[in-house]
């Protein structure tokens, strides 16, 4: 048996001894059967990765699934098959056997997706196929200020950040003690939502001069959003 894939194997010697008979009334045949085993074979899924922001992680993860039985009317079935580490900036060379594969990037939650998140890849034996993915990295700023003035000044404050989801209605998450004068950095997860601040812990002879909560804002990856809370205190 000649031609044999490289990824092959013929079960037992390559050949087969027959005997044929001739002369007679009837044709004879003979049957010569060859038992062959086939693996995948090796390929290669080689991944270009371009990150850009302030909170680029040291990784990403690469999910990968084999892909089968697609149609047009159900699309594919996926098998899950491993997870494999990957480069932020540069190229991974992964190796795989050949077969028809979806591959999705992982990037966390401080990152997002410039272009799809997934894609598909059909992996000739012994071949190469190259991928590219490109993130973003750089979640919004918070900026919380509390400047406090009068005789007998308060020293720190609590803040919250609401966050308004519309149809579920609204969530509270305390983002730590504020000290009187400084200024609270924090990075939030954007969302197609409303965001507002509230000032508490603010002692009894202080009042705040602005709205508070604060006025309801967006935020967008990469902004940089500042609420100010201008606090007076008496004696």
């Amino acid at each position: 048996l000649t031609n044999v894939a490289p990824h092959c194997t013929v079960e037992g010697d390559n050949y087969r001894a027959v005997s044929v008979s001739v002369g007679g009334t009837m044709r004879d045949t003979v049957l010569a059967r060859f038992d062959v085993t086939c693996t995948a074979g090796d390929a290669t899924l080689r991944m270009h990765t371009a990150s850009s922001g302030a909170e680029v992680p040291t990784s990403f993860t690469l999910r990968v699934s084999r892909r089968f039985d697609c149609d047009d009317y159900y699309g594919c079935n996926f098998e899950f098959l491993d997870e494999f580490p990957v480069a932020v900036d540069g190229i991974t060379s992964i190796p795989l056997p050949s077969d028809e594969y979806r591959v999705e990037l992982l990037v966390g939650t401080t990152c997002r997706w410039e272009s799809q998140y997934y894609t598909d890849a059909d992996l000739p034996l012994e071949g190469t196929v190259d991928i590219q993915f490109e993130v973003f990295c750089e979640r919004p700023l918070l900026r919380v200020r509390a400047p406090t003035t009068g005789s007998n000044p308060d020293t720190q404050y609590l803040v919250t950040l609401w966050t308004d989801y519309y149809w579920y209605g609204q969530y509270a998450e305390g983002l730590g003690t504020l000290v009187a004068g400084e200024t609270m950095e924090v990075r939030v997860t954007p969302g197609g939502y409303a965001f507002f601040v509230e000032l508490g812990g603010i002692a009894t002879n202080c009042t705040v001069t602005t709205p508070n909560p604060s006025a309801p804002f967006t935020l967008n990856w990469a902004d940089v959003h500042e609420v100010t809370f201008p606090v007076t205190c008496g004696p």
